[in-house]
């Protein structure tokens, strides 16, 4: 596993982003959102899409997240591609749901979706997926993570 270094550090990145919005959904807490103040974090925290059977989303990517540190921790890259492809595909239904549906942007779940993203093209067995990690998706998770620290 070649990207193992970073496959690692993504999914701790990932790991406590989900948990950060876990505590804030269950505690009810205010979620800072540098795009809009706190209006599209915590419409979208707050709306009936962000359980699915009565547990937070947001759980449900920590889980993912835990689950694909300890398949990288093992070298199980073909396994943790197909945890990332799930996870992809679940992060392009709650985009669908924020953008198209509630009409809102949480950064915070965007980092968590764009993290999800990485990991997968980076344990995915294409080679051109690694080439898209570094030069297109890369710089933007860069700008992501800098708008969410100011």
């Amino acid at each position: 596993m070649k990207y193992r270094t970073l496959t690692l550090c993504l999914t701790i990145f990932g790991i406590l982003l989900t948990s950060y919005l876990t505590y804030a959904h269950i505690t009810a807490s205010t979620l800072p959102c540098p795009a809009n103040g706190t209006a599209g974090c915590d419409t979208i925290i707050a709306s009936h899409y962000a359980k699915l059977l009565g547990i937070p989303v947001a759980m449900y990517g920590l889980a993912a997240y835990l689950l694909i540190f300890f398949l990288a921790w093992k070298k199980k890259t073909r396994y943790v591609s197909y945890v990332g492809l799930i996870g992809v595909f679940a992060a392009g239904y709650f985009n669908w749901i924020m953008f198209g549906v509630l009409q809102q942007i949480c950064l915070w779940c965007e980092a968590s979706h764009l993290t999800m993203s990485l990991l997968f093209l980076t344990n995915a067995p294409w080679k051109w997926s690694r080439t898209l990690v570094l030069f297109v998706l890369a710089p933007t998770f860069g700008v992501l993570i800098s708008v969410l620290i100011a």
